[in-house]
């Protein structure tokens, strides 16, 4: 792939010059967070904007790993609101078996 994901919106999500109030991370979580920006930047994950633009805003937060570190989490959800997303059914071994054993004649 060298283009990337290329994701089909059923309506264009709303954009705004700041983030809302209600996506802000904690006081608390707001050191944590700033703590992954450097690595971020240095893998092109995200950029420095230096000029207002109007952009769709998604809440940071973080969660402990079990072994101590923390992860970093964008949540999307909102995003996921205005998404265009194909129906998949997960199908079990058993229903691909007897697809299989139906189609050649064996049962």
């Amino acid at each position: 792939m060298t283009r990337g994901l290329r994701l089909e919106f059923s309506s264009d999500p709303p954009l705004s010059l700041q983030p809302p109030d209600h996506i802000l991370p904690s006081k608390s979580q707001l050191p944590i967070i700033r703590s992954f920006i450097p690595d971020l930047l240095s893998r092109n994950i995200i950029r420095i904007i230096s000029s207002p633009q109007p952009l769709f805003f998604s809440r940071p937060f973080t969660v402990e790993k079990k072994d101590g570190p923390f992860r970093l989490i964008l949540d999307l959800s909102l995003l996921n609101n205005f998404l265009l997303v194909p129906h998949f059914k997960m199908e079990s071994v058993l229903q691909i078996a007897s697809g299989i054993g139906h189609s050649t004649g064996f049962h």
